[in-house]
C-alpha cells in the first residue's frame, strides 16, 4: 500500500489511512517541541478552573485533554473535528477519564455555538488543511495600517 500523504490524509481523513494519522498525532503530542508549545498555548490562554475552552480541529484529543485538567471539574472543554473517526477515537480515550470534556462533529468553519461562547479558543496545524483560512477566522478583510 502507498505511504499515506499527510496533507492530503488529513483534509479527507474519514477516507484515509486512518491508522497511520492516528498514530502520527499520538506520535508528534510525545514530541518535547509539541509539549513545549501545547505548554505555550496554554498558558497564553490563561486557563482558570471553570474556563469554558474550544479546541478547533481537536484530532484524537489529547490535547483537549490536557486543557480539561486545568479547567478542573468546574469547567468545560469541547473538541470539535471534521472526522468522525477522530472524534470517535478522541471519545474512547477520554472515555472514563472522568474530565469534563465532550467531543462533536463540526467544520472548523461552522461551529455549533453561539459567539462569545468559550473563554479560549485554540487550534493548531488545523489551518494548514483548510483552503479557506479566513472564513474560518471571520476575517473580512486586511487590517488597514497606521500612516
Amino acid at each position: 500500500m502507498k505511504k499515506q500523504s499527510i496533507t492530503t490524509g488529513f483534509q479527507q481523513v474519514d477516507n484515509s489511512q486512518q491508522d497511520f494519522l492516528i498514530q502520527f498525532l499520538e506520535d508528534m503530542a510525545a514530541t518535547p517541541v509539541v509539549k513545549e508549545s501545547l505548554e505555550l498555548q496554554m498558558n497564553l490562554l490563561d486557563i482558570k478552573p471553570g474556563d469554558h475552552l474550544l479546541d478547533v480541529g481537536c484530532g484524537i484529543g489529547i490535547q483537549a485533554m490536557e486543557m480539561a485538567k486545568r479547567v478542573t471539574s468546574t469547567g468545560k472543554v469541547i473538541g470539535t473535528d471534521i472526522s468522525t473517526t477522530m472524534i470517535e477515537v478522541a471519545k474512547t480515550k477520554n472515555y472514563n477519564t472522568g474530565l469534563p470534556l465532550e467531543f462533536l462533529n463540526a467544520e472548523a468553519s461552522h461551529q455549533p455555538f453561539p459567539d462569545h461562547s468559550f473563554n479560549g479558543i485554540r487550534t493548531e496545524r488545523v489551518l494548514l488543511y483548510i483552503p479557506d483560512s479566513p472564513k474560518v477566522l471571520h476575517i473580512k478583510g486586511t487590517v488597514e495600517q497606521p500612516q
